[in-house]
């Protein structure tokens, strides 16, 4: 009798193989990362000194809030 190919068991393997062009992809994508983390953070601290310096030029946050909705309603 005649076996068909469904009936027999076979046995596979895998393996990963990293190519060198799969290396440096994988660096190149770490320093865009970590490149866009350094802006965004420095981005973020210039905010904060700029939040900060307009507390010290209205004299304290609540006159920095009245200020504020001041120039944007216009007033």
């Amino acid at each position: 009798m005649r076996h068909t190919i469904t009936d027999a068991k076979v046995k596979t393997r895998t393996q990963e193989r990293v190519s060198d062009a799969t290396r440096a992809e994988d660096t190149i994508v770490s320093g865009i990362m970590t490149i866009g983390g350094t802006v965004a953070f420095l981005i973020g601290l210039w905010a904060a000194a700029c939040v900060v310096g307009g507390l010290i030029a209205a004299g304290g946050p609540i006159q920095f809030v009245k200020s504020w909705f001041l120039a944007v309603s216009g007033g």
